[in-house]
């Protein structure tokens, strides 16, 4: 066997493990849809890309009706480990105007492993989180 074929053959085996990495189908871009707050439906705004080894999330929704507007924004690396995510929150922000006074609603978590659930059905990818809210997201593109 020679050199460049024995190049050819690990480039090429190199080649197919990136592609099988990136056929994960949690991997594409998200459009959140619903987020799940004790039970009750918000509906929600806003982009999540998630990607080998990293994801984003930005969202707008209104928890209460007098509310101007409430937001999340999420972003850190993560590990997978079957149906479960375990992001390490670079940055976790939630942003709740009528609560301005209470600091603990807004900067939440830095560098903190948060370990979510996922479930994808047909075109929906839905995050379950340890306090029971849901966010459920449709598929973008991959």
């Amino acid at each position: 066997m020679t050199n460049l074929y024995r190049l050819t053959l690990l480039l090429g085996c190199l080649l197919l493990v990136a592609c099988v990495q990136q056929k994960n189908p949690l991997y594409g871009t998200w459009k959140p849809q619903t987020y799940v707050v004790g039970g009750k439906e918000y509906q929600l705004s806003g982009l999540m890309i998630i990607r080998p080894g990293y994801m984003s999330a930005n969202t707008i929704f209104r928890l209460e009706e007098k509310s101007p507007g409430d937001a999340n924004a999420n972003a850190g690396s993560f590990e997978l480990k079957g149906n479960t995510i375990i992001i390490d929150q670079w940055m976790q922000l939630h942003w709740r105007p009528l609560h301005a006074d209470d600091s603990k609603q807004h900067f939440l978590a830095q560098n903190v492993p948060e370990e979510v659930r996922y479930e994808i059905v047909g075109n929906r990818l839905i995050f379950s989180f340890p306090s029971g809210n849901q966010y459920i997201s449709e598929r973008l593109t991959d």
